[in-house]
């Protein structure tokens, strides 16, 4: 139905907004842990993943 995909891009409307906003955004390769940035977020709050794959390397 057109409607409901009409209210889908509003989300993505919303997204790309916000994401342009965002000069210096974290990003990342393919098939790695993401960015050391995701990581020291939960370390501010005493977290960390529960998954840790020691052989997978960090993107920085």
């Amino acid at each position: 139905h057109w409607s409901e995909l009409s209210a889908s891009w509003h989300f993505i409307d919303a997204i790309q907004a916000a994401w342009s906003q965002e000069p210096n955004m974290p990003t990342y390769p393919a098939a790695t842990m993401g960015p050391q940035a995701a990581f020291d977020l939960l370390a501010r709050d005493g977290r960390e993943w529960f998954w840790q794959p020691h052989r997978v390397q960090m993107a920085d």
